[in-house]
């Protein structure tokens, strides 16, 4: 039976909230503070404990075009080769970090979706961002 430390995070009456390293994963969860006398946690009191945090696993979807959005992009500011690319690389960089915001945008708001769900049976759709051929023909799309 593997045993960790772990970091009292907070305590509110007879529980508290713990977070532990375990198999190279941090992990938080509520357990009973009684349970929380030593220094050190199991696998087994880990697994009784009510995990907290958002379980972004279960909602979270790519977007299988972020490869496609990325390049007609870095095509369209004129970065063809790896010569252009290390020419351009804050230009390159910008153009990247602007596909990944939309996709941030995506995330929060699945992740608000979720926590708005007065059950935890269906997972919200992520929202969608502009397709590759979208791009390339110029239209504009607002996010949803």
């Amino acid at each position: 039976m593997n045993k960790y430390p772990f970091k009292l995070i907070a305590n509110q009456g007879e529980n508290g909230l713990i977070e532990v390293l375990r198999g190279g994963e941090t992990t938080r969860c509520i357990l009973p503070m009684v349970m929380l006398r030593g220094k050190d946690v199991s696998d087994a009191e880990i697994d009784l404990g009510i995990p907290f945090g958002l379980p972004f696993s279960q909602f979270l979807q790519a977007n299988p075009f972020i490869p496609e959005i990325v390049e007609v992009k870095l095509h369209n500011a004129g970065i063809w080769t790896l010569d252009d690319l290390r020419q351009n690389a804050q230009k390159a960089v910008r153009i990247i970090q602007s596909v990944y915001h939309i996709e941030l945008a995506s995330i929060i708001k699945s992740a608000e979706d979720f926590v708005a769900r007065p059950n935890e049976t269906k997972v919200p759709k992520p929202v969608q961002t502009p397709s590759p051929t979208k791009i390339k023909t110029g239209k504009k799309e607002k996010m949803k």
